[in-house]
């Protein structure tokens, strides 16, 4: 639920930033993603966090990686949606959404591949 207002409340004050009723610039728009990101991303980390405690060294690290992982991942949706022609059509912006979606995925991944690495060296350490 927190991740829903944190990514609701953008597109709320984004209506104003336009201007006359104007979408904001691409610029302003991935401004908010990346911050989006640095916030949503350790706010849905937190909980996963305190699991690893005692599973891993250093649980909190994943806290930081996700808010690299999603300020990294969220502008990539924004730029895949920015790339389709306007008058595309319904289609067209599904395709792009996808796409944006699975960069994205694969973006925030890369992060979180780097992160779960260390951590499974750290626990074979242990062992």
């Amino acid at each position: 639920m927190a991740a829903w207002a944190a990514g609701v409340t953008p597109s709320l004050l984004l209506a104003d930033a336009g201007g006359a009723g104007g979408e904001p610039s691409l610029p302003m728009q991935l401004g908010f993603a990346v911050a989006l990101g640095a916030v949503a991303g350790p706010v849905l980390a937190g909980p996963q966090a305190l699991v690893l405690r005692g599973r891993v060294e250093r649980p909190w690290r994943w806290i930081g990686a996700n808010a690299v992982a999603w300020a990294c991942a969220l502008p990539v949706t924004f730029v895949a949606h920015a790339l389709a022609p306007a008058d595309g059509g319904v289609l067209v912006l599904a395709i792009a959404s996808a796409v944006g979606a699975f960069a994205a995925g694969a973006v925030a991944g890369a992060v979180h591949g780097v992160v779960i690495v260390r951590f499974a060296a750290g626990t074979a350490n242990r062992s």
